[in-house]
């Protein structure tokens, strides 16, 4: 993948439908249905980035240390649970699992990013 994106605030903002201006941006490796609130369910958007986004400033719950390593974002086992307006950058390895200690994608890995948005 070449080049980044930025997530500008203006740029999530479009699934906030609360407006209430304070809403948290992560990045992870991994999304479940159990990090949004049943309630919120049928307020999750998805959508597909071509290429990797600007990650300064989204705080990490990446829960996998080669994960971290490659994306240059700190470890944090971390549950979450996202409430409307917060956002969510996913990266998905795909490829198989990341031989131990990788800093880097081995051949034939890449990385499926998607944007993750409630409300």
């Amino acid at each position: 993948m070449s080049g980044t994106v930025g997530l500008k605030v203006t740029r999530t903002q479009k699934f906030n439908c609360l407006n209430r201006g304070v809403f948290m941006l992560y990045v992870s490796n991994a999304f479940s249905l159990q990090m949004v609130a049943p309630e919120n369910l049928d307020q999750v958007r998805f959508e597909a980035l071509h290429c990797q986004p600007d990650l300064r400033g989204l705080r990490s719950i990446v829960g996998h240390a080669d994960i971290a390593a490659v994306l240059g974002v700190a470890m944090n086992r971390a549950s979450v649970t996202l409430e409307r307006g917060d956002s969510m950058v996913v990266a998905q390895l795909v490829g198989g699992r990341l031989p131990e200690g990788c800093k880097t994608l081995p051949e034939g890995f890449r990385l499926q990013w998607v944007f993750v948005a409630v409300g």
